[in-house]
């Protein structure tokens, strides 16, 4: 028989053991914690991290189909001009896809020369521009929210009152304290099929000595595809601003002897 001693010993082994078993347990139990949420971490950033590449393949996709549409090569150049510094993607053949967001929509920019203010011959500083603006909606469908800006290099000085619109409404470039640079159109509705045509008049101002290039480009913004950009269709490159030559004149001429004489021009 075991004594009353032995009984005493065997409960508190039992004990240690059973007080060991229980740390041994809660161990284990931390560590399998551990390592589940470091699993589940792991999942999370990767669900994640698919996630957003499917973001990035969702927005790039429109991009792929219309750069490989037909073996068209999709070219891209960036806009770094005196008010917009964006960077803008021609789509080659964009028109021949649906689906993709865009719309096969044409902005055409002309220039002319109507006040030959100094009979010159030339465009020189006083003189007038004016200046045509064709918005195509080239679809089979109407697009709405169509609005177009046109901001004015310093070498133009708009004739505030001179913008007309075919569609919508001039909403900047009328108003007696509008200011002599900004031009707004909410064109709003194009039908498909039609154009829309927005015009005004410019005094050229601020032109230096000689040979000067006027630059302006007008931009459409508000409807899928947005921006795009005016394209001068007298030349085969797209996009591209519209430009037209100036002549400034050269300060007159005073020799030592106090004669004075008018510069003769110069231009080439």
């Amino acid at each position: 028989m075991k004594t009353c001693t032995h009984l005493i010993i065997e409960s508190i082994n039992n004990c240690v053991f059973l007080t060991v078993y229980i740390i041994y347990l809660t161990f284990i139990i931390k560590v399998e914690a551990v390592a589940l949420a470091k699993k589940r971490n792991s999942e999370t950033a990767s669900h994640q991290e698919e996630q957003s590449m499917k973001k990035v393949i969702t927005t790039m996709s429109a991009i792929t189909i219309a750069a490989q549409f037909n073996g068209a090569q999709a070219e891209q150049t960036e806009q770094s001009q005196p008010v917009y510094n964006d960077l803008q993607v021609d789509y080659a053949g964009e028109n021949n896809f649906q689906g993709s967001g865009f719309l096969d929509l044409t902005v055409g920019k002309t220039v002319e020369l109507i006040a030959d203010n100094d009979a010159s011959g030339t465009v020189t500083t006083g003189d007038t521009l004016a200046y045509r603006i064709e918005v195509s909606n080239n679809e089979s469908f109407g697009v709405n929210n169509v609005y177009l800006y046109d901001y004015l290099e310093t070498k133009l000085s708009l004739n505030v009152g001179s913008v007309l619109t075919s569609d919508g409404t001039v909403v900047y470039g009328n108003n007696q304290n509008d200011n002599e640079w900004q031009i707004e159109v909410d064109i709003d509705f194009i039908p498909g099929g039609y154009y829309a045509v927005v015009e005004f008049e410019a005094e050229v101002v601020n032109l230096n000595p000689g040979h000067n290039v006027i630059y302006n480009e007008a931009v459409v913004y508000g409807i899928p595809g947005s921006p795009y950009f005016s394209d001068d269709p007298t030349t085969s490159e797209p996009d591209d601003p519209t430009l037209i030559d100036a002549y400034g004149a050269y300060p007159d001429l005073i020799f030592d002897d106090g004669f004075e004489g008018s510069a003769s021009g110069g231009f080439f």
